[in-house]
């Protein structure tokens, strides 16, 4: 199996789904492929196929991952055609294509931002809109409504992109990224 990177990776708990990324062999275009792994399940240590990302909306790597209880999202993203503003899901439960759930706030297109979630919303910090790394914070319900736009609620201390966010299910985190400040 080959290295992947720049994937976008959510859970609900119990299995992982793996969206899209980056090969040697792809470079810049990216995959559209997604596999699924059960978590704590040593016989499960290899990902089975779990559909693609849609190719119509064509976002395959470096996109905010947010995990819901019933969905995996990725909200932005990049490929060699550019960058997106759309934000998708797959269901765990089923291997069917990604879904368009809407766009990121203002329709602005982004990739790097971080991602976090409680028991009904996510969030998607920073990223970089293709020429500055952005402070905006966007948030928006993860399992509800088939079609849903982020909205923005407030900023982080400074532009940031590529940093690590974390949630206790109630509060977001959000550590340094490429711009090494803290947020």
């Amino acid at each position: 199996s080959e290295h992947v990177n720049g994937t976008q990776v959510a859970t609900d708990g119990t299995k992982a789904i793996r969206m899209g990324g980056r090969t040697s062999a792809s470079g810049a275009a990216g995959i559209s492929t997604c596999g699924i792994v059960t978590i704590g399940d040593s016989s499960s240590v290899t990902a089975v196929s779990h559909g693609i990302l849609n190719t119509s909306i064509a976002v395959y790597r470096t996109g905010a991952s947010i995990s819901g209880s019933s969905r995996a999202i990725v909200a932005g993203g990049r490929n060699a055609a550019g960058v997106s503003n759309v934000i998708q899901y797959k269901v765990f439960a089923s291997d069917a294509d990604s879904v368009d759930l809407g766009n990121l706030y203002g329709d602005v297109a982004q990739y790097a931002g971080t991602g976090a979630e409680d028991a009904t919303g996510g969030v998607v910090m920073g990223g970089n809109n293709d020429s500055i790394d952005l402070s905006e914070v966007q948030y928006f319900t993860v399992d509800a409504s088939p079609t849903i736009t982020a909205s923005s609620g407030m900023d982080l201390a400074t532009g940031d992109s590529y940093g690590a966010g974390v949630s206790d299910g109630t509060n977001a985190s959000y550590a340094a990224g490429g711009a090494d400040k803290d947020g």
